[in-house]
């Protein structure tokens, strides 16, 4: 049994989106990453305040200096949210 043209073709279109969508979810993946290390930096050396991953790689804990955990969360987005309230609380 051929396959049709109409057929490849989706085939083709769906997996092209399917790449697009995972070089998307990288990019984003990155920006989220630089945007914690960046905001993470700033806010350890005004506070000593610093982010670690917790029990997982995909637990991330906001620490003070003495080690106590002052925030935790599965969520990057939460994180950088946390990390931005925090370094307005400072200035």
């Amino acid at each position: 049994m051929a396959l049709s043209l109409p057929t490849i073709k989706k085939t083709v279109l769906r997996t092209i989106k399917s790449i697009n969508n995972t070089f998307f979810n990288i990019d984003n993946y990155a920006h989220e990453c630089a945007t914690i290390s960046e905001l993470s930096r700033r806010l350890e050396d005004l506070t000593g305040i610093y982010w670690i991953n917790g029990a997982d790689v995909f637990t991330y804990q906001l620490r003070e200096c003495c080690g106590e955990i002052i925030f935790e969360t599965t969520d990057r987005a939460a994180l950088i949210n946390e990390l931005k309230i925090q370094l307005k609380a400072v200035k």
